[in-house]
This record gives C-alpha cells, sequence and structure tokens, in this order.
C-alpha cells in the first residue's frame, strides 16, 4: 500500500531462507547467519549447470533478479548439462537444479527500464563459469527434496502464495487515492430544469459512487478468495495431509487471477478519477 516498489521487493525478500529447508541444516545456517539476508532470484529456468566433481558450474543469463542490488545471495534455476549435452529423463523432461551463488559472483546488467516498479531494480543477472558445490544446490524433482519437518515446507512451492500481496497493496491504494480525491475536488454539476444543481464533490456524484462501489467489492472478493484458497490447503498441510490435485492448480492459478481483478481494480479507479475531474473542468 505504502508503496509498490517496496512491496514487492519485500514479497521476494521475505522468504529468503525458505530454500534452506531443501539443503543440509549446516549448509542452511551458514548461507544466512544473518537471518535477515535478503535473496533474490531468477523465476525462469535460463541457465545451465554443468556437472563437475564436487558441484556445478553455472553459466546463463538470468533476467527479472527483482532487488538483486541489495541482496548477498541470488537463487538460480539451471538446467543440468553433462559432456555439452542437456540431461532429461525417460519422459523427455529435462533435469533442473537450483543454484545458491553469492552476489559477488555475477554481474548486474543494467536492464530495468519500466514505467512500473522501477525501484524494484528486477535487472537481468550474467554468470560465467562459476563454481557451485553440490551442498549448495538442489532440485524440486529430488524425491528426497524437503529436510525440514512442519507444514510450511511440506508443499515444497509455499513461496508462491505470496505473489499476489504487492497487487492487493496497490489496489487498495489506488481505491484510497480515489476517495481522497473525491472527497476534495469538486464534481460536474448537472442542470436541472432551469439551473445548475447546488455545488457538490466528487464523492457525491453517483458515478464516483457506483465506481468505488465496484471497485471495493472487487477487491475484497479477490483478497477473500485468495485467503480462502491458501488457507484451505495451510489447513490439509497442517493435518500431514498431502495437496490435492486440485487444491495445488488453485494455488498455483490463484496469484494470476487475483492480480488480474487487482489491475483492473487500480485502472477503474485511476480512470474514474480522471474522467470525473475532467468533466469538473467543463
Amino acid at each position: 500500500m505504502a508503496d509498490g516498489s517496496v512491496g514487492w521487493c519485500a514479497m521476494i525478500n521475505c522468504d529468503s531462507g525458505y530454500v534452506t529447508a531443501f539443503l543440509d541444516q549446516d549448509i542452511g545456517r551458514s548461507l544466512y547467519s544473518d537471518i535477515q539476508a535478503p535473496t533474490a532470484a531468477a523465476a525462469s529456468i535460463t541457465g545451465q549447470a554443468t556437472r563437475v566433481p564436487g558441484g556445478y558450474r553455472v553459466s546463463g543469463r538470468f533476467p527479472f533478479s527483482s532487488g538483486c542490488q541489495h541482496c548477498k545471495w541470488v537463487w538460480l534455476k539451471c538446467v543440468v548439462v553433462d559432456n555439452g549435452r542437456p540431461q532429461v529423463d525417460g519422459n523427455g523432461v529435462p533435469e533442473t537444479r537450483q543454484c545458491m551463488l553469492r552476489l559477488s559472483e555475477c554481474e548486474i546488467l543494467d536492464t530495468w527500464f519500466t514505467i512500473g516498479l522501477r525501484g524494484t531494480g528486477s535487472n537481468d543477472l550474467r554468470v560465467d563459469d562459476e563454481f557451485v558445490a553440490t551442498e549448495r544446490t538442489f532440485s524440486f524433482q529430488d524425491p528426497a527434496l524437503i529436510k525440514r519437518p512442519g507444514p510450511l515446507y511440506a508443499f515444497p512451492f509455499m513461496f508462491i502464495t505470496k505473489g499476489s500481496a504487492p497487487a492487493l497493496g496497490v489496489a487498495r491504494h489506488a481505491i484510497d487515492a480515489l476517495v481522497d480525491t473525491a472527497s476534495r475536488k469538486p464534481a460536474r454539476l448537472y442542470k436541472l430544469r432551469e439551473r445548475l444543481e447546488a455545488p457538490k464533490t466528487m464523492r457525491d456524484d453517483v458515478f464516483v459512487r457506483e465506481a468505488l462501489g465496484r471497485a471495493e467489492t472487487m477487491l475484497a472478493s479477490a483478497r477473500a478468495y485468495q485467503f480462502e484458497v491458501i488457507g484451505d490447503l495451510w489447513s490439509t498441510l497442517s493435518s500431514g495431509g498431502e495437496p490435492t490435485p486440485q487444491q495445488i492448480a488453485l494455488v498455483t492459478t490463484g496469484a494470476n487471477h487475483v492480480i488480474g481483478v487487482c489491475v483492473e481494480v487500480a485502472q477503474r479507479s485511476i480512470k474514474q478519477g480522471r474522467l470525473t475531474a475532467a468533466c469538473a473542468i467543463f
């Protein structure tokens, strides 16, 4: 609500130590001796991890690494390569590896030129043949992936559930900004028979009220849906159960739906504010 870029970086960094649940405990503690050390991540599997004795040699370009300029560690996703060839299983699915590198082992490329969320610093990272020890890597394809008990880690992709939080905050702020504007600025006056109606503010305009009411309802519905979906999954995990295919589907698609609604809420709020203000001029 306060700042979209700050909210986005907080969302990225709030699970910095989450992936240590998939590493040996001593390795996790060595990575995060400072438990507030932020971590950047590249969502796309765009790198290569060439298998070598003791670990992997990582190379590649990794886009959209939000907050990388103030991070200590970066979490990069790679396809495993052996003898120059990507490794695949019997179904043709590439073998992947999640690699933890120090920021000092990466080059930050100044690529983040945007209108929105400019402050996230979501630049590309480039890595050129850096060695990463096996103990600082893991794979979501590993049946023995989870090394820490508890419901937070029972579903390894729990970190995706926070993805819609910044959008909810931005949409909330958009509505609040319209409410503030509507309470101060004059509204367009309509003619009643032979004379103009009495002066009023935007908040007294029926079109503004309708827009605000619809925006509030849309945002509240999206937020409630997100909490319901995540809460249902959490209840299953807390009781020691396995997520159902439906629960996984709803969690993995929920953020896209909620963010889409938030975009519409923000656009409605901004459009209504501009339209009513413009009408007031005339």
